[in-house]
């Protein structure tokens, strides 16, 4: 390939990596934890959750049948069962909902998932009723990776992000001409700036499978709703998403033959179960006719995409079953259903989870090594048209987003236990406090040095913090606490410790290393382009895949 060409590949590859670096460090380290929200963070942050959870399909047919006396005949439109689970919901619902449209209404009853006792009964517009009053760990987090609560306009950004790690993939492989060599060239003890350009490297050619999947996923899963499926609704459906939507769900009102019968909702869940691993919830249309249908929403089993299940409520008979997009049809269809799962990992158990973390991480550490190097190559190397002053700016930033966040994460395990009303104000205050500190400090190095440290002793204290709040912890797991509850402990415990160990190693003052300096700028690029890549990677900003 051309000098000239390979330089311009290059700069593509630089500039996307230094424009996104922070936003994709903030993504990818979210979705590392968010990985766990269900059903591991979603039993840590729910103290209904400690001790298992199992509905009575008897007791909840009666329940159903108890309060669906009371209802407005315009409510009976559609009843939805949300079951209560580490996989599914943290309490029982029922929703009487009336016909789709502007004027909506629902009528929903919240209930124990242990007692079933009613705990709380709302009536409104959906975006009322199902407005998360109190939002848990597991869910801000889970939220904050897929739009950073920034709704529409952050799936459109996260979307966006996925494409630029695509484009970052590309030329990454383009200016790469030695990745199999690059694939064990580790020195981490040799100096500062080797150590960050090795692992940005090693970690880019080992996992760039998984960071392009996770870039084409995450596109599709940011854009599909904001931009696809209107898209899809103008062309084929002069633009009536609702109509679209109709169409490829496999939920329908059934033909009323006017005669009234029981609904054996006990039958369909029994049935459910043996259908898939998780039942999350059952919709019933037409509540209290001979003709009712009901649909039940599964996943887990040997399949990896949600399920639906639909069945006649009389007999029980099961009639079909589709996964989210089957009806889409084509080859189309079970690219669709995969989605969700690939990027999320939410197949194939805790193993699979496991090695979707360690992955997101070493994303996440792309993007942090990549912004680091570059930095460190402008303010003290051949390649920087400003002050060293203005690029130490940059990495104050980069300290203070990525290194704080860490920081902010941490705070908000402490806050779940002990301000369980304010943990989203309470991870942006101290993340706010992290950038604040960082621009404050001189020494960049022992301002890192110290936030991951701060780090380490939130997290490696939280087992403590458990003990100190909750009836079921860690050290009397053996006397009813959920197994996922002292496995998260321990896990948050030895996080910590290697935080603590990072912390320590890391240098307090940067390292003086010889450099090119005397060289001119496009004489210094000039030999990094000839040789092996190594050189090269150093330079680079790309914070997805390798520098070279």
């Amino acid at each position: 390939m051309r000098r000239d060409t390979l330089k311009k590949f290059y700069s593509v590859h630089s500039w996307v990596g230094v424009i996104t670096g922070i936003l994709l460090f903030i993504i990818a380290f979210s979705g590392a934890v968010s990985v766990f929200g269900s059903p591991d963070l979603k039993i840590w942050s729910n103290p209904s959750l400690h001790t298992e959870v199992t509905v009575d399909p008897v007791k909840l047919d009666k329940l159903a049948e108890e309060y669906a006396v009371d209802i407005p005949q315009e409510f009976l439109h559609e009843v939805v069962v949300l079951l209560p689970g580490a996989k599914a919901f943290g309490d029982l619902y029922l929703l009487f909902e009336t016909d789709h449209g502007p004027d909506e209404r629902v009528i929903a009853y919240s209930f124990d998932p242990h007692t079933l006792a009613l705990k709380e009964r709302k009536e409104g517009p959906p975006k009322e009723v199902f407005a998360e009053e109190q939002m848990t760990l597991e869910s801000f987090i889970t939220h904050f990776h897929a739009n950073l609560h920034l709704g529409r306009l952050g799936l459109i950004l996260t979307g966006l992000l996925g494409l630029t790690l695509m484009a970052s993939i590309v030329t990454g492989v383009i200016i790469h001409r030695k990745i199999l060599k690059e694939m064990f060239s580790f020195r981490p003890l040799r100096s500062l700036r080797l150590m960050l350009t090795d692992s940005h490297k090693v970690l880019s050619v080992w996992g760039l499978l998984f960071h392009g999947m996770i870039g084409f996923t995450g596109a599709f899963l940011g854009l599909a709703t904001v931009i696809l499926l209107p898209a899809a609704a103008f062309v084929s459906f002069q633009g009536d998403q609702d109509k679209l939507l109709e169409t490829f769900q496999p939920e329908r009102m059934p033909v009323l033959s006017g005669e009234p019968a029981d609904m054996q909702i006990d039958t369909v869940l029994l049935k459910s179960d043996q259908l898939g691993e998780t039942t999350r919830s059952i919709v019933i249309m037409g509540w209290g006719d001979k003709n009712a249908l009901a649909f039940s929403n599964t996943y887990g089993g040997d399949e990896m995409a949600f399920q639906t299940h639909s069945f006649q409520l009389q007999d029980g008979k099961v009639l079909e079953t589709t996964t989210s997009f089957e009806l889409v049809g084509g080859v189309s269809g079970p690219i669709l259903d995969l989605m969700f799962p690939l990027h999320f990992g939410s197949f194939g158990g805790l193993p699979v989870r496991i090695i979707w973390a360690l992955l997101g991480l070493s994303t996440a550490l792309i993007a942090v090594t990549g912004m680091m190097i570059w930095v460190e190559r402008r303010a003290y190397g051949a390649e920087g048209d400003l002050k060293p002053e203005s690029y130490m700016r940059l990495s104050k930033l980069t300290i203070g987003s990525c290194s704080g966040m860490v920081v902010a994460l941490a705070a908000m395990f402490w806050g779940q236990r002990l301000l369980p009303a304010y943990v989203p104000e309470l991870f942006f205050v101290v993340w706010l406090l992290c950038l604040v500190y960082a621009f404050s400090r001189s020494n960049n190095y022992q301002s890192n040095r110290q936030l991951l440290g701060v780090a380490g002793l939130l997290l490696a204290a939280v087992p403590f913090v458990d003990v100190a709040t909750l009836e079921h912890h860690l050290f009397n797991s053996m006397a009813g606490t959920h197994t996922h509850l002292a496995i998260i402990d321990v896990v948050l415990f030895l996080s910590g410790g290697i935080l603590l160990y990072i912390a320590k190693r890391l240098p307090s003052e940067r390292q003086e290393e010889q450099h090119r300096a005397h060289k001119t700028k496009q004489t210094a690029l000039d030999e990094e382009l000839e040789e092996s890549g190594e050189t090269l990677v150093d330079t680079s900003t790309s914070t997805q895949v390798t520098e070279a």
